[in-house]
């Protein structure tokens, strides 16, 4: 901030936009500068444009020669990397051409995203600035980045608030995976609503969904069953069901939707759910997973009150475990409901 503060009264652009450059990679910088020498980030904006206007006056660049200014920038680039980026900035802001402003933010963003102080730069300077008041202003290929950088920095309700501006994906992005990554952000990001919506849309199209394709897009709905987002969950689950033949996989969103009834306390369903999963495609319910939806299913039922089907199921599966451990599980809750209907009313 000392050395930017004396290079502005000096006259000295470069170390001026040079000196701002510092400050604001900073992690501690937040927009804005405290103490003796305060600044805030659109002081370094000003101070690209100034650099570059005084260099191209210099050399007799005009603005509304778009190409030539980046010409000039890619040509300083590795050698005066700081003068190119103020030369992109002036071209990024007042460049006649849409064709050229994107490329001036293309390789303004290229410039600095390689290194974490880079990364923190480019945040400041289009998230804390005037010149974006919205976040819709910021050039799309920037917003692109900000949001693998904001992830990166945990901050993901404010990539989840900037993914919102984002509808379509980067070019030549697969656009399933493109927007499972959307879908997550937003879940993440505590707009569980926006990121069902997204997938909700990406699913009714598609007819067939591969096993991979399946699986990867169960991996996001379980980010909503953590967010305890159930009810987008059960709206979702089924179709993924419709769309993959694989029994397995069909058993086992059965049991995911149980899960999802479980959590909003909706226990009779979440018990037919459970034993569907149980005895799926004629099983006869007696492998691991058959028993465990089987158990989970005799303790929703109790919650149900349903407590003698819930007796019949744990007497059952008492009947067929030999695990020591899971014996005295189940021989618990059978006591614990036999107590219970001996209780006096």
């Amino acid at each position: 901030s000392v050395v930017a503060e004396a290079a502005q009264r000096s006259g000295d652009r470069a170390s001026s936009a040079h000196a701002l450059e510092q400050v604001f990679s900073s992690e501690r910088a937040a927009g804005k500068t405290t103490g003796l020498m305060q600044y805030d980030v659109d002081a370094l904006w000003n101070a690209y444009i100034d650099y570059a206007l005084f260099i191209g006056n210099q050399s007799q660049l005009l603005i509304g020669q778009d190409k030539k200014w980046l010409d000039a920038a890619t040509t300083l680039m590795e050698k005066t990397p700081v003068k190119a980026r103020a030369f992109l900035a002036l071209l990024m802001l007042r460049g006649q051409d849409a064709g050229y402003r994107r490329l001036a933010a293309q390789n303004f963003v290229d410039s600095l995203k390689s290194q974490p102080p880079g990364r923190q730069l480019l945040r400041q300077l289009f998230l804390s600035s005037h010149q974006f008041s919205r976040l819709v202003q910021i050039p799309l290929t920037v917003r692109y980045a900000l949001v693998d950088i904001l992830i990166a920095q945990s901050d993901l309700e404010s990539a989840s608030r900037l993914m919102a501006t984002v509808a379509m994906p980067p070019e030549g992005s697969d656009n399933f995976m493109w927007n499972l990554r959307r879908a997550r952000i937003f879940i993440l990001g505590k707009k569980a609503a926006e990121g069902a919506i997204v997938l909700q849309k990406m699913l009714t199209p598609i007819k067939k969904l591969s096993d991979g394709d399946a699986d990867k897009t169960l991996q996001v709905i379980f980010d909503l069953q953590n967010a305890d987002e159930n009810a987008h969950a059960l709206a979702l689950l089924p179709m993924i069901s419709e769309r993959n033949t694989d029994a397995k996989r069909r058993r086992e969103i059965d049991y995911w939707v149980a899960e999802s009834y479980k959590a909003q306390e909706e226990y009779s369903q979440a018990a037919r759910m459970y034993l569907q999963s149980a005895y799926y495609d004629k099983s006869d319910g007696l492998d691991i997973w058959g028993q465990t939806a089987r158990y989970q299913a005799a303790e929703a039922l109790a919650k149900a009150g349903l407590k003698l089907d819930a007796q019949k199921l744990f007497s059952q599966l008492l009947a067929i475990t030999t695990e020591p451990g899971r014996r005295a599980v189940i021989l618990k809750q059978l006591q614990s409901l036999q107590q219970g209907e001996n209780d006096p009313e």
